[in-house]
């Protein structure tokens, strides 16, 4: 390791980097505007000036920008020299002049990094007396907030929107000094990641408006590590919370994950914990009153304990959730028995999920996403990642730029030289091949795109799998004709060449069973010719995977619904799952109506959940302990960031008799040797202080509940954690062996502060855990073989009919997640539905775009003496895209969930005027 020397003391740091990652890393107060860890350096805010010696008879040195300076073994150098610590001041002051000093109503102040390092440069007295420059701010959207006149103009937010995560709606428009950045025009940010803009700026430019609805200073917040759970990545957050409210959501660094950035989603969609439909009492259909009753906690459980006492086994059905923690749904197995309890996944995505679980045990693990990053091949197979899970879209689009990275360093530019790399790569990518059935936001960035009919892709996949086990001089015996053949051949060929290809696919209702099938068999056959290869596969939830571990595979939700239909059941229980989502109202009518006792738990009052003869408020991912399984297998915990009020309690308290948590914890820890160490996640409470999820700054805390009672209510106590409900612990930046509560450090008020709390730059935060993967990383040399996922062959199209349409789904990251639709800003971003057919087929049947069509699910193995008579005929509008594959129609993936079938979906086509036609 290169040795430098700062300010006459001797270190040794990281090769390859630059001096200001050095110093970062060493914990040295260096200032920096421009320079972020995820964004490397462009060296234009001339604030981390370090002064460098060429030996040791040089006195006098040379001012250089410590990220734009390579670290070199026996390099000298100061941050604490006069004249560099003037020449960082002026800098500063330079800055500040346009700046309009608005701290005390800026929301940013009091994490602000500006203010961190103009404290650090030493700039404390504003000399400048001219006018300041003026910005009209712009309407961006319900998510992010516009104060352009707080700019200084570093050029983080254009380079983490535009070159970070492929945005084109934000840009930098100048005249001189006159720098402003935003849209064109006013209007909604188009990135999935706008939010990142509120951690990443600086100042206080981009902030965030729906914090801005219930603000709090960061001091006056109390947070916790958290899982997030809107989809199956399993990001790392901080929720914060005041006064039962939570306020917001912030990321959490973890190195593997998600990094330094979220998706919208994740940190917008928090609001369903604060929604006006939150159950927070116990309530009881009274059949005989035609009322509910409201019963006291003790009641509840008398009455719960009553219902399956007087409940033979055989009568009773659970129906589990992938949207709440492994433990939860373990209590309720443990209730119920396991043949009582079944997964909220249809048998088509259960089958998958299955599939994808013998892939993982049998032939290879899934990869994280930093493994995905430093790829340099890409195959993404039937899954538009950027609506389903979009975190991993933008490791894809940095995947995209490490051709150019190599190009640069094979010339002697280092990967954290931002402009240079940039300049050098130009339009050069690393190969990205699409097979999907409908365009994506990633086809910015592709090599190929195949949007063809399911069948072809299907071929096409089958020929990539032959053409990556044949000789590679195959080329010569191909017609250059086949467009198909030639296809498969380039992109195995791209496949064989990289040194760490990907294979990237999804689980979701509406998935081709046989190219998942064939998509694994795939990835099998790369794995075993190249070990260094990588796959991910995305679930249709944040706990899909960790239900399916707890569950049998034949026990999903269709097997049971086909129990309830045979009218055999007594009592139901339904987990935090609204099975409105999935079946349409008539069918679940008939079911619920010949049930005797359903038995509902959620945090929201769902459709299912006003359906319910006993109602039990639980707790939301913010008010409880619980562990996640994300789509690559690894277990993570998350820490509850405040005490539930009311009734409301952890699902496991209600189904186990208020059982506690580390008790539940040991208990599945018996069920696996790969759960032995699940307790890790969550350390008990020691004998002394532990650890305060809150600050010591925090003001008001004597008057909060003031008006509850004029004495101090003492804080809820947490048994089952070692972290506090109070300011009175051990701060985050003292203990270095347990995961913070929040990012904070002296000097440090922002979250540039997570610097301080990691051994290197972009290392793991000290002290959290990075989670437990649940299988095996070692190689498996079986070889792998899987049957159809149906256990039957494929599905027929139905009689040759006019109209009739092979329907696929089409995502959107706002529309298809249940607890983030819930949220008032998000639905304002929700797309109004409709269907989408290709101009030609539409011209071919005469519909034009924006015609009301009716359209109804049809059977796919239909007697030819039936005619296409729907009873539940639905309409939506027409809209045309030529992306789509002759043949296929689209539908909004939530729509196909609660209407279509299982397995095959087909959809028949009439106008409004012939509603009643065939």
């Amino acid at each position: 390791m290169p040795e430098i020397i700062v300010d006459g003391k001797s270190y040794q740091v990281a090769a390859g980097g630059n001096l200001l990652q050095a110093c970062q890393s060493l914990k040295l107060e260096l200032p920096y505007f421009c320079w972020h860890p995820a964004l490397n350096s462009v060296g234009s805010c001339r604030q981390c000036a370090v002064l460098i010696y060429q030996s040791e008879e040089d006195t006098r040195g040379r001012i250089s920008m410590a990220c734009m300076t390579a670290v070199a073994d026996g390099q000298r150098l100061s941050i604490k020299a006069d004249k560099v610590a003037k020449f960082r001041e002026l800098c500063i002051e330079a800055t500040m002049t346009g700046h309009p000093h608005d701290c005390p109503v800026c929301e940013e102040a009091g994490e602000c990094h500006l203010q961190d390092m103009t404290l650090l440069s030493g700039h404390i007295n504003r000399r400048f007396e001219g006018p300041k420059r003026t910005h009209n701010n712009q309407y961006l959207g319900p998510f992010i907030n516009h104060e352009m006149n707080r700019c200084i103009a570093c050029y983080r937010c254009v380079r983490f929107y535009r070159d970070y995560s492929g945005g084109t709606d934000l840009n930098v428009f100048a005249s001189r000094n006159n720098v402003f950045f935003g849209r064109a025009e006013a209007g909604v940010l188009e990135s999935e990641f706008s939010g990142n803009l509120v951690e990443v700026c600086p100042t206080g430019v981009f902030t965030d408006k729906t914090y801005s609805q219930h603000y709090s200073r960061k001091w006056d917040l109390q947070s916790a590590p958290a899982i997030c759970i809107h989809c199956s990545v399993g990001c790392n957050i901080y929720p914060a919370e005041r006064n039962g409210i939570l306020r917001r959501i912030s990321n959490r660094f973890h190195s593997q994950l998600n990094g330094h950035f979220l998706c919208d989603r994740g940190r917008f969609g928090y609001e369903f914990v604060n929604h006006a439909k939150r159950n927070e009492q116990v309530w009881q259909r009274n059949q005989q009153s035609k009322c509910t009753d409201q019963l006291d906690t003790q009641q509840a459980f008398n009455r719960l304990t009553e219902l399956l006492a007087t409940t033979d086994q055989d009568e009773l059905v659970a129906i589990g959730s992938s949207r709440t923690s492994l433990e939860n749904n373990f209590s309720l197995q443990c209730l119920v028995g396991k043949e009582n309890f079944y997964s909220d996944m249809k048998s088509v995505v259960q089958i998958q999920v299955n599939q994808l679980l013998a892939h993982y045990r049998q032939v290879q693990q899934s990869s994280d996403l930093q493994s995905l990053e430093q790829s340099d091949c890409l195959l993404l197979i039937g899954e538009d990642v950027t609506q389903t899970a979009p975190r991993v879209a933008l490791a894809v689009r940095q995947m995209s730029r490490n051709a150019g990275i190599e190009k640069a360093a094979a010339l002697g530019i280092p990967y954290w030289s931002d402009a240079e790399v940039k300049n050098i790569s130009q339009d050069l990518k690393s190969p990205l091949h699409i097979i999907s059935h409908c365009h994506t936001k990633l086809d910015d960035i592709a090599t190929s795109i195949d949007t063809r009919h399911p069948d072809v892709q299907l071929l096409l996949i089958e020929k990539i799998s032959h053409y990556l086990i044949v000789d590679a001089n195959i080329s010569t015996q191909i017609d250059p004709d086949n467009e198909l053949d030639q296809t498969a051949l380039a992109i195995s060929i791209d496949l064989r060449n990289a040194q760490h290809p990907f294979i990237l696919t999804g689980i979701h209702l509406g998935q081709n069973s046989a190219i998942f099938t064939a998509t694994l068999l795939l990835s099998a056959i790369l794995y075993q010719l190249n070990p260094a290869a990588g796959f991910i596969c995305t679930l249709p939830q944040a706990n899909s995977l960790g239900l399916s571990l707890l569950n049998d595979g034949d026990c999903d939700l269709d097997a049971a619904l086909q129990r309830l239909t045979e009218h055999k059941t007594k009592t139901l229980i339904i987990l935090e799952t609204d099975l409105y989502r999935y079946y349409s109202v008539e069918k679940l009518q008939y079911l619920f109506d010949n049930v005797e006792n359903i038995i509902v738990l959620d945090h929201l009052l769902t459709a299912t959940a006003e359906q319910a003869d006993l109602l039990l408020p639980t707790c939301s991912f913010a008010e409880s302990h619980g562990s996640w399984v994300n789509y690559e297998g690894r277990l993570q915990g998350g820490i509850k960031c405040f005490a539930a009020s009311k009734q409301r309690r952890p699902a496991y308290q209600w189904l186990t008799n208020d059982t506690d948590f580390q008790s539940i914890i040991k208990d599945l820890s018996g069920l696996s040797d790969c759960l032995k160490t699940l307790g890790s996640l969550y350390p008990k409470q020691s004998g002394g202080f532990n650890n305060a999820r809150k600050s010591v700054r925090e003001s008001g805390r004597t008057a909060l509940s003031s008006y509850i009672d004029i004495k101090e209510i003492p804080p809820d106590n947490d048994f089952d954690s070692n972290y506090q409900h109070s300011s009175e612990g051990i701060a985050s930046h003292i203990d270095k062996n347990q995961s913070p509560a929040y990012i904070w450090s002296p000097n440090w008020n922002s979250n540039e502060a997570v610097s301080h709390f990691q051994q290197t730059d972009n290392g793991a935060i000290r002290g959290a855990p990075q989670g437990i993967l649940l299988f095996d990383k070692t190689a498996n040399d079986t070889v792998f073989r899987v049957k159809n996922a149906t256990g039957e062959a494929p599905l027929a199209k139905p009689p040759n009919v006019d109209k009739l349409f092979k329907v696929l789904p089409f995502h959107h990251i706002f529309n298809d997640e249940e607890l983030s639709s819930y949220v008032a800003t998000v639905q304002q971003l929700q797309p109004k539905a409709c269907l989408k057919l290709n101009s030609q087929q539409a011209q071919s049947l005469g519909f034009t775009a924006g015609e009301q069509l009716h359209y109804c699910f049809v059977p796919a193995i239909i007697s030819n003496h039936d005619r296409f008579k729907s009873k539940e005929t639905q309409s939506l509008p027409l809209q045309i895209d030529d992306g789509i594959a002759t043949g296929v129609i689209l539908l909004p993936a939530n729509i196909i969930q609660q209407q279509g079938a299982s397995f095959d979906n087909w959809l028949l086509l009439t106008r409004t005027s012939t509603r009643g036609e065939s």
